[in-house]
């Protein structure tokens, strides 16, 4: 009797074994409740650890405690690609997962933007400070780092040129042209990079805003005369459009090469050096010639 039971079993395994290997048929399936985004999520108090299929991006979904989240996919919601605005490290593994961090493009050489405008336009967060940028938008090896304001108006802005005069004054043009180009920023007593002001620029114009940060005075506007190609032979300068100018007195016009006690100056046509970018000698005992007829000790020239 014994016999013939263990002689059914092992029949009745030999006939089941290879329908466990064979493929499932269509009422064997397990196939789940079929939603549209909408349905989904107006189920009433679905319970945690509900599955559905969501007919409309053809995913399954499951219910944790308060919402649905994606249970399966093609693995494209996976991948996590790096954008402008965030830095991401790890490879997604347990032992070292991914950890994303608030970026900023041109916070490296290799991410180095074309300039601060540029890399304000991205939609970032993008404070005040210093970043790489690459205007030849080539190789980022001759990137170099600028001081970006990012801030004032309108942000965007290129310091090019600062003189604080507890530094010294230029010894000529050429230092007043380009000084101390690794070390930009508000710290850095005489800096120029004057020499790369077409490169940076943005537009066919040159934007400028001439600050005077101790005196709460600034410049802005634009011209398309070129300030390093010598004295301008009318006033204001050829192109040149005001926009916000705080001190417009002693022949103000715009800026233009001066060749006698300064690099650049905004006496435009005139023999007076009042706005001087590159003094070369101090005034009146005390500084710079500056606005409103006035010495200052600090002059900073932006671009955008």
């Amino acid at each position: 009797m014994m016999k013939n039971i263990i002689s059914s079993i092992v029949l009745t395994l030999i006939i089941f074994v290879p329908l466990l290997n064979a493929a499932p048929q269509s009422d064997e399936l397990v196939v789940l409740h079929n939603v549209t985004t909408t349905e989904m999520n107006t189920i009433a108090s679905p319970k945690e650890g509900s599955l559905v299929f969501n007919t409309d991006d053809k995913e399954i979904y499951e219910r944790n405690a308060t919402a649905w989240h994606l249970a399966s996919s093609d693995g494209s919601e996976t991948k996590i690609v790096p954008g402008n605005c965030m830095d991401i490290t790890g490879i997604g593994t347990t032992a070292n997962p991914y950890v994303i961090n608030a970026a900023s493009p041109g916070k490296s050489q290799a991410d180095a933007g074309a300039s601060c405008k540029q890399i304000l336009d991205t939609g970032c967060t993008v404070p005040d400070g210093l970043y790489w940028i690459d205007p030849n938008a080539g190789s980022t090896a001759d990137a170099y780092q600028v001081y970006c304001d990012m801030t004032n108006d309108g942000g965007g802005w290129t310091l090019v040129f600062r003189h604080d005069v507890s530094g010294g004054y230029f010894a000529s043009d050429a230092e007043a042209d380009s000084i101390n180009e690794s070390s930009p920023g508000l710290s850095t007593a005489k800096y120029s990079i004057l020499n790369k002001i077409d490169s940076i620029k943005s537009d066919v114009p040159y934007e400028f805003r001439l600050n005077y940060p101790n005196e709460n005075i600034r410049n802005h506007w634009k011209q398309t005369f070129d300030p390093r190609s010598g004295g301008s032979p009318t006033i204001p300068v050829a192109g040149y459009v005001a926009i916000a100018i705080d001190s417009s007195n002693n022949s103000w016009g715009g800026l233009e090469n001066n060749s006698g006690n300064t690099f650049l100056d905004g006496s435009v046509n005139h023999s007076n050096w009042w706005y001087s970018v590159g003094s070369r000698s101090v005034y009146a005992g005390i500084g710079i010639p500056g606005p409103s007829g006035i010495a200052v000790k600090t002059v900073e020239l932006f671009v955008r």
